[in-house]
């Protein structure tokens, strides 16, 4: 959905600009964008400690491809799981455990494989997701700073026009440069 979205965005512009009979050349500008995308960098870097501006580049791409969970299919490995242990013990899954590529569901599986009581396997998985949880509204964070910034540097780069147009006053033939 994170590409759609940012397709019908760009679209949108594009066909507004094109409908008014303008240039979509002219929503291309090489200053206008070093001073908005630099400028929004350089505030977001400037507020942000070094590991939660590492942790959001990290996460950037869960923007454009989130990823994708089959439940289903886990529910139904799961109850598998369940069966074959009730079959054969519990210690039975600990070939299940080490063959698991996901870390978390190998972590939870490699708990009842050691015994570990089901209330404390629950607090250590739940905890598991909390800080999991924190990381990513860490990197959120990131981002949402960027959208608050963009704007008020996008007002500032046009401040930054108008006060070139101003320095042409003079020369009615270069108002436009701004």
């Amino acid at each position: 959905m994170g590409i759609l979205g940012l397709v019908l965005a760009v679209g949108a512009l594009a066909i507004a600009q094109w409908w008014h009979g303008g240039s979509l050349l002219t929503l291309l500008d090489g200053p206008a964008f070093v001073i908005v995308v630099g400028g929004t960098w350089g505030a977001v870097i400037l507020q942000t400690p070094r590991k939660y501006m590492l942790a959001a580049l990290g996460q950037a791409r869960w923007m454009l491809f989130p990823p994708q969970w089959d439940l289903a299919r886990q529910a139904e490995r799961l109850q598998t799981w369940a069966q074959f242990a009730r079959q054969q013990g519990l210690l039975a899954l600990e070939n299940q455990a080490e063959e698991e590529l996901e870390p978390f569901t190998r972590q939870g599986l490699a708990m009842i494989v050691d015994g570990v009581p089901i209330d404390d396997i629950r607090r250590l998985l739940e905890a598991d997701i909390d800080i999991e949880q924190e990381r990513n509204e860490h990197a959120a964070r990131v981002f949402e700073s960027m959208g608050g910034y963009s704007p008020t540097i996008g007002i500032i780069g046009a401040v930054i026009g108008l006060i070139q147009a101003m320095f042409h006053l003079e020369e009615p033939g270069t108002l436009g440069a701004g």
